[in-house]
């Protein structure tokens, strides 16, 4: 038991990974406190995304095809 709780817990670099499984995981295991929040990051993530691809488009490289 010692030895499995080392590993869980007290490993080297052990706490940013359960960061990023908690983070990946939350919505599916905390539907209540989280469903809404995460599901608000995700809209907010696709529209910054979505933002940045018109930004990069409307560059004058990138309307090289009116020439």
């Amino acid at each position: 038991m010692e030895e499995f709780v080392d590993r869980v817990l007290r490993a080297e670099g052990v706490r940013t990974e359960w960061q990023i499984f908690l983070q990946e995981v939350a919505s599916d295991v905390w539907i209540d406190e989280f469903g809404t929040t995460m599901e608000r990051t995700q809209l907010r993530r696709d529209w910054m995304q979505r933002i940045g691809e018109v930004d990069h488009l409307k560059q004058p490289d990138a309307l090289n095809f009116l020439r």
